[in-house]
């Protein structure tokens, strides 16, 4: 999952471009992923009922002054999974990050 915060303090452009930055890594040759991007209580019941283990990242996008969209990472909390298998925990404990992902928001 990516939480995208502090989206009140940018341009809807340079939030625009955060966006479309964060998707086009997450859907890199490397990372193999499809970037699903949630906006609403009705995307967060699509992509949990459609969702394929492991390949669907969820992006959301959240306003740390005003509270837009904690609701919408709240519900998605609650409807995913409660917890991984074993194999799945194995696998994940033996990833290696080899770099941080970040990304400047600065106007």
């Amino acid at each position: 999952m990516v939480v995208v915060t502090k989206t009140d303090l940018v341009t809807e452009q340079k939030l625009e471009q955060t966006l479309t930055d964060v998707m086009e890594h997450l859907t890199d040759v490397c990372c193999k992923k499809d970037a699903i991007m949630i906006k609403s209580e009705d995307d967060v019941i699509t992509f949990v009922g459609n969702q394929q283990k492991g390949r669907d990242i969820p992006i959301l996008c959240v306003s740390s002054v005003s509270g837009v969209g904690l609701n919408i990472v709240t519900e998605l909390l609650h409807l995913l999974p409660p917890e991984l298998n074993a194999k799945d925990r194995n696998r994940l404990e033996k990833v290696t990050v080899e770099r941080p992902l970040k990304f400047c928001l600065c106007s």
